[in-house]
């Protein structure tokens, strides 16, 4: 291979940990056909423990992380004659230095190495010796390559006229630590001879994994590194909080404080959207680089435009694309505040802070200050407002009493006929999975319990469980049913929302189903997995319910199955109570057991407030409107009757009457109304129905028909009717019968 007329790139990376000095390990226990797997790594996440796995040297130093400004080494060509151009130099991984012949190196400098020795006991040419070396270098080229270097290597350097490719294009294997493009990346893992190192052989989260890599963590990071870090996309977010210390301070504190698993999700959310924060403000302030960077009291204005930005904030309607992330992001930097104190207080010498460092912490406490006190006046008071108007019209959609039956009906059937092919064939997967749905989803639709409290149950906390003996006080108090559901029912409490302990029953037929499911368990499930409702084959997974209603709610063949979820399932029955006579102490109790406070039960799972207003109110109201207030005293809502049928009979009447004349009447017969009008009005009021009266007019077919008057409630109550517009023959009869009254202006009296 040609010499190169480069100069050689000294690394700058120096870390204790992760040099290299000779040392001679213990190979007894391993085969002589797996030679190569001697000097690999076993690597999950971190570098730290990269490190642990190489003997360090002597000297202390600092660690240096991935340079993600430098660019790749390319590969190059002659301009003549167009012939590639050998000037690839490797980083040796025990001198650091800049080589080009890698394997003449190792044999003359490196000769009394442990790893280099086994690879020059090979023989020459063959495939184990080619394997050995070119782990050597690519470990050598991974320490150069996250020690600052100036250029990137890469296992296959790509050509200087190719498609322009960044440092954020490559990562490295977990395994073999070679640089490779992140979206082959999957593709050299299934055949890298070093994958068989990997315990378990998981190949999940590879991209995410191989961007930790790159980063150096301390021991406090180990939660992140192994639990959070492996779920988030390998994208510059990631890269941020990965990469920024007070981040990583807080997921840690966070993920200490809540321990629960299926909280990984909440905490890698919490710390992405940091990572987007920042990200905004060093666009927005180039001295920003850190987050503590940002927590200073003359960054305060940048620091509501840049979360108007994150929010997704339009100057023009004036309204946030995202409000609710404008509260969080309030909440996680005064959270983000009291760590950074905390950390400079940690730093120094008996917790009396320098110079510097009090400046800092009084910036910080500063910052804290304006965003308790102005963060209101700023932001989260309109995107409260936002969050509230949004469900003001949003209409509730409750599961229907039908469909609730219908979704039963079919639970029961499919549960029927899992048992019955767990019977013939205890060894049957589908039906024991088929079996597991049914059972979660009962239990959910009984004790309309959130979904995800319910798949979490542990299989230990319903064995353990025994049944309460009550006080014989309270068995004189109960009758002879309560009594017996007493003996039959089981309770157990289990973990809610915000670590609220939370009661679960069980019926005699869902006990003898899990009963037979524990019985069985052992054939489909692993014995490490502490779950009631374990998935099969898991060690550490649990059934995700929401799906499992979702899905039997679909096969059940219900008119609206999207309404019946575990949270409109739980509203229905606050609504349901609603319609109860229940008192505060059952309400009381009703909320309890649904697992959250007497306010909340009130605030958000009762009947809608659209639905009471309309049916209850709105009674109310009619009645003050019709002055009728004497005759209700002293009752309730649900004791005003109100008379629906005269209000809707009177607006019938009124539309007919407005609607049945047409235009072209009204013009031509304008003038002759005026006088019909003013009898028509004269004759409602006092005209006795007698008839004296009305005999003339029914003896001839031309006669008016006789009105039926607004005082005579029950007739109008009774029939509905069409008002007919008077002929020309009624007007002239009538205005002749009463004429000397219209004269006179005096009103016809009984005779």
């Amino acid at each position: 291979m040609p010499a190169s007329d480069e100069l050689s790139v000294s690394s700058v990376y120096e870390d204790s940990e992760s040099s290299y000095k000779p040392s001679v390990r213990s190979t007894s226990s391993v085969d002589e056909h797996d030679n190569s797997s001697k000097t690999s790594i076993n690597l999950d996440t971190s570098v730290k423990s990269l490190d642990s796995e190489i003997p360090s040297k002597s000297v202390q130093s600092k660690a240096v992380n991935y340079n993600y400004t430098a660019p790749i080494e390319m590969s190059k060509k002659t301009v003549l004659s167009n012939k590639r151009i050998w000037d690839k130099k490797d980083s040796c991984l025990f001198c650091e230095e800049q080589v080009t012949n890698f394997t003449r190196h190792l044999a003359r400098k490196h000769a009394e190495e442990t790893e280099v020795g086994k690879y020059l006991a090979l023989k020459k040419g063959s495939k184990e010796r080619k394997h050995l070396v070119d782990q050597l270098r690519k470990r050598g080229n991974f320490f150069n390559n996250i020690g600052g270097a100036q250029k990137i290597k890469t296992v296959r350097r790509p050509n200087e006229n190719a498609e322009p490719l960044t440092v954020k294009n490559f990562l490295p294997c977990k395994f073999c630590f070679g640089l490779f493009k992140k979206n082959y990346l999957r593709r050299h893992i299934r055949k890298c001879t070093l994958k068989k190192d990997e315990i378990g052989g998981k190949r999940k989260n590879i991209q995410a994994n191989a961007q930790s890599l790159l980063l150096a963590f301390s021991s406090e990071d180990t939660k992140l590194v192994e639990e959070v870090f492996p779920r988030m996309a390998p994208d510059d977010i990631s890269l941020v909080v990965k990469g920024d210390p007070l981040i990583r301070a807080f997921g840690t504190r966070y993920i200490k404080c809540h321990r629960e698993k299926h909280l990984i999700a909440v905490v890698s959310n919490k710390m992405r959207e940091l990572g987007r924060f920042l990200l905004a403000m060093r666009k927005s302030e180039k001295n920003c680089q850190s987050l503590q960077d940002c927590l200073k009291p003359e960054l305060f204005d940048k620091i509501i435009h840049c979360t108007k930005v994150v929010a997704g904030y339009d100057d023009k309607s004036d309204k946030f694309g995202a409000p609710s992330l404008v509260l969080k992001l309030g909440t996680s930097l005064k959270q983000c505040c009291d760590i950074a104190e905390y950390l400079l207080l940690k730093k120094s010498a008996s917790l009396i802070p320098s110079i510097n460092t009090s400046q800092d912490i009084l910036n910080i406490k500063s910052v804290e200050n304006l965003i308790t006190k102005q963060w209101s006046y700023e932001l989260s008071t309109n995107a409260s407002k936002e969050l509230y108007q949004k469900k003001w019209n949003k209409p509730a959609f409750l599961p229907l009493t039908s469909d609730i039956k219908i979704f039963r009906n079919h639970l029961l059937s499919v549960e029927k006929t899992a048992l019955t092919n767990l019977k013939k064939n205890p060894m049957d997967l589908m039906s024991f999975r088929a079996l597991q749905d049914t059972v979660l989803t009962q239990l959910i639709l009984l004790n309309r319990r959130r979904a995800g409290e319910v798949q979490r149950m542990l299989l230990q906390t319903y064995l353990n469980c025994s049944n309460e003996v009550p006080q014989e006080e309270i068995k004189l108090s109960l009758s002879a049913v309560e009594l017996e559901l007493t003996k039959k029912f089981k309770r157990i409490v289990i973990r809610g929302k915000r670590g609220r302990g939370v009661p679960i029953l069980f019926t005699p037929k869902i006990q003898k189903n899990i009963s037979l499911l524990i019985q069985i368990r052992k054939h489909f499930c692993d014995k490490k997995n502490e779950f009631l409702f374990a998935v099969p084959n898991s060690e550490e997974s649990s059934l995700r319910a929401s799906e499992i209603v979702r899905k039997m709610a679909n096969a059940s063949g219900a008119k609206n199955p999207s309404a019946l979820t575990s949270t409109k399932l739980r509203k229905q029955v606050a609504t349901v109570a609603q319609l109860l006579n229940f008192n505060d102490g059952d309400v009381e109790q009703l909320a309890n057991f649904m697992g959250h406070s007497k306010d909340v039960h009130k605030s958000f799972y009762r009947l809608p407030e659209s639905t009471f207003q309309i049916a209850k109110v709105s009674k109310f109201l009619l009645m003050m409107e019709k002055g009728e207030a004497d005759q209700y005293r002293g009752k309730n809502f649900d004791e005003i009757d109100v008379n629906v049928d005269g209000l809707v009979s009177e607006e019938s009447c009124n539309s007919d009457t407005d609607f049945s004349i047409s235009e072209e009447e009204d013009n031509a017969e304008e003038s002759a109304l005026k006088t019909a009008t003013e009898l028509h009005n004269i004759s409602i009021k006092s005209i006795s129905p007698r008839p004296k009266i009305a005999q003339p007019q029914t003896s001839t077919p031309n006669t008016p028909q006789p009105r039926k008057t607004r005082s005579n409630k029950r007739t109008c109550k009774e029939k509905k009717f069409n008002r007919v517009p008077w002929t020309e023959d009624q007007k002239t009869l009538t205005t002749k019968y009463f004429q000397k009254h219209i004269l006179l202006k005096i009103p016809p009296k009984k005779k």
